[in-house]
């Protein structure tokens, strides 16, 4: 413990300390118990899990603080950073793409049929609208304070535009006009509280004002290209509502699902999910889930928390799949229905999550008792392995 608080003070500047990382690795390794007290001694099952977790948070925050040395001094990323694996729901992404396809199909359609001039305008904004709230829980929400920020910047931009600019000669004058509007727009947009209402207000001013060396102001193309815009906004916010009203328990619940099916993936042995493979991903999602904590229903934090205990689940789902090959027969059969179990248990067909559950701890106690009656070291891992899984 001693050893892993100094190393974890030395690194607090963000450094990597390859030597004291390889230092406090083997000292871990040395504290694996091994031998019979691991065979018939619980609670050393148990100390061994948390030795290897332990393990695994060493080298992950090790891998980190080497990746940070090599942005900061303008290195090329290791090959493992680089082929980081990440979350994707292509669902949601097909129900953003056909919204995007209705909005900016609707706007066209009324921009060739009325021959307004301005009307791309509308189509482009719905463009811009559906890509910007693509990303989002809950777009239509955001597309809503979108839309506010569009009309308070419209309405700013009719104040340089008819007000202010006409006054003003000279690149001086012109900054010193424009400075406290665009510093104090920058400035909240650093704010993620305030980005929803402050982007749009900065787009929307640059767009609108459209500042040139020649300047014109023409009321009618100014009152049309902003109309075009809430026009393009408003649909897009509109049509997503509908085809993406989801919020951030339905997405929190389809990351969720993926977890479960990803650790039934590696209970069956997927070999395209590799332990990297895995990690990565479930890094990511860990990532995703945590920037929702505490939206929407009260269960959330708890499944949450079940995301990050799926990810010890899968570590030791991988430790024992890496076992199996040279084992012998009997004990290939037991980590067998111990992989059935656990594959069950997280299948999407299944519907009585608390019955399978109590079924796959009988099957890894049995599993641990079996394992445990064989006189060889070369179980020491698989023991710890299904000590871990047995803790969820």
């Amino acid at each position: 413990r001693d050893a892993f608080i100094v190393w974890l003070r030395g690194t607090a500047e963000g450094r990597a300390c390859p030597a004291e990382s390889a230092a406090l690795i083997a000292s871990i390794d040395a504290m694996r118990p091994e031998g019979r007290e691991l065979r018939t001694d619980a609670a050393q099952r148990l100390f061994g899990a948390l030795i290897e977790r332990l393990r695994d948070l060493v080298l992950v925050w090790n891998g980190s603080l080497v990746a940070l040395d090599d942005v900061k001094s303008g290195r090329a990323l290791r090959e493992a950073v680089q082929q980081r694996m990440f979350h994707a729901d292509y669902l949601m992404a097909a129900f953003s793409g056909i919204a995007a396809t209705v909005v900016i199909c609707i706007c066209c359609a009324f921009w060739i049929g009325a021959g307004w001039d301005d009307g791309y305008t509308a189509a482009m904004m719905a463009a811009v609208g559906c890509s910007l709230g693509a990303t989002f829980d809950d777009p239509a929400a955001f597309l809503v304070k979108f839309l506010q920020g569009t009309v308070i910047g419209t309405g700013i931009a009719a104040l340089y535009l008819f007000g202010i600019l006409p006054a003003v000669s000279g690149f001086d004058m012109l900054a010193l006009a424009l400075a406290p509007v665009f510093l104090l727009l920058c400035a909240l947009m650093a704010v993620p509280a305030y980005t929803p209402i402050a982007l749009p207000m900065l787009l929307t001013m640059t767009a609108m004002m459209n500042i040139e060396n020649r300047m014109t102001y023409d009321f009618a193309v100014f009152a049309n290209f902003a109309v075009a815009q809430v026009l393009g906004i408003g649909l897009a916010a509109a049509v997503l509502s509908v085809a993406r009203s989801s919020g951030a328990e339905l997405m929190i619940r389809r990351i969720t699902g993926a977890i479960h099916r990803d650790l039934g993936r590696l209970a069956r042995g997927d070999r395209k999910l590799t332990r990297e493979a895995f990690e990565s991903i479930m890094l990511d999602r860990v990532e995703g889930l945590m920037q929702r904590r505490g939206a929407g229903a009260a269960d959330i934090d708890a499944l949450i928390d079940g995301a990050l205990a799926s990810v010890r689940v899968g570590l030791n789902i991988a430790t024992l799949r890496a076992q199996v090959h040279g084992l012998p027969r009997n004990e290939t059969r037991v980590l067998a229905r111990v992989f059935a179990a656990i594959a069950t248990h997280f299948s999407s067909a299944n519907v009585d999550h608390a019955a399978t559950y109590d079924a796959m701890g009988a099957v890894i106690d049995d599993a641990m008792t079996e394992i445990g009656s064989v006189n060889s070291d070369e179980t020491t891992p698989i023991l710890i392995g299904l000590s871990g899984l047995r803790q969820i």
